[in-house]
Formats: structure tokens, C-alpha cells, sequence
């Protein structure tokens, strides 16, 4: 929804069209990138928590600025934390699981993943049509990874108090 967004807010389409071509660009780019540097230094579940806290973040900012320019800078930062978090997911399960089996459990969380996206589209447009803005499809997308924040929160506290109870 940040074509529609910004297009509601007063911009040109095209210009709308230019701060999502560049948050995939950047997405693309931190996932060739990026996102495997930090993950081989930090490990998988911390790195999938930094993304995970960037796209928060910036899906929050995006209905707070109006200006072309910071659009253009959220959306830069927004494509850093959304292009790491989808293929961290498969690396998480390397990580933390065993080998056996694993397409199949990597098949279920991204199937998982593609159903919550799919549910958020239409959520945002519903809401988008109940209220007739987009401040609370853009809370609701906040609200959805506060959620993933917390599981990858559990995971990294359970993590962390095994690790400790091993030393």
C-alpha cells in the first residue's frame, strides 16, 4: 500500500512508484549483500531480530512523513530491514534445527509467510476501506511484525538460557 499511500498524500504516481522500485532495489541488494555478512557475524536469529526491528520501524514512519525526500529515505531503510528477513528464515532453521527434514519445515514457514502477506494486502485494503486512510493498515502491519518480534524475542531468550545452562 505505499504506492496508494503516497499517492493519497498529494504525489505523483510515479514519483510513489520510484520510493517502492527503490525499497525492492535496496531489498535486493541487502539480500545479496548485507543480510549474510551480519548473519555470519551476529548469527541468524539475532540478524533475523535487527531486520525484523528495521521493517517495524519504518512501516510506523511511513504514515508520520508526508515530505518526498524522507519518503525516499524511508523506503531506502525500510528495503534494508524487509530484504533481510524472508531469506533468514531457511538460515534460522539451519541453524536451530536438525538437517532432517528441513525442506519440508522450510516449505511450511515460508507457505506460512506467503499466507500472512497474502492476508495482509487484503487487510490493509479493508482497512483502508473502513477508514478511508491508511493509518490503521499501516498499524495493523505494525501490530503483525510486533508479533513477529516477540516469537523471534522467545526464540532468542530460550536460546540464550540454554546456551547458558550448557556452560
Amino acid at each position: 500500500h505505499i504506492v496508494s499511500h503516497i499517492t493519497d498524500i498529494g504525489h505523483p504516481a510515479a514519483r510513489a512508484a520510484e520510493v517502492l522500485a527503490i525499497a525492492l532495489l535496496v531489498a535486493g541488494v541487502t539480500r545479496i549483500t548485507i543480510m549474510g555478512y551480519i548473519s555470519d557475524r551476529l548469527g541468524s536469529l539475532p540478524t533475523l531480530l535487527l531486520f525484523s526491528v528495521i521493517q517495524t520501524a519504518t512501516v510506523a514512519v511511513f504514515v508520520l512523513v508526508d515530505n518526498l525526500i524522507g519518503l525516499y529515505l524511508i523506503g531506502i531503510i525500510f528495503g534494508i530491514g524487509y530484504g533481510g528477513i524472508l531469506p533468514l528464515y531457511p538460515v534460522v532453521l539451519r541453524d536451530h534445527l536438525s538437517s532432517r527434514g528441513i525442506g519440508q519445515r522450510t516449505a511450511v514457514v515460508i507457505f506460512f509467510g506467503g499466507i500472512g502477506m497474502a492476508v495482509g494486502g487484503w487487510l490493509g485494503g479493508f482497512l483502508f476501506d473502513y477508514s478511508g486512510g491508511y493509518l490503521l493498515a499501516f498499524m495493523a502491519g505494525v501490530a503483525a511484525n510486533a508479533v513477529n518480534l516477540a516469537i523471534i524475542g522467545i526464540l532468542l531468550l530460550r536460546l540464550w538460557s540454554v546456551r547458558r545452562a550448557l556452560v
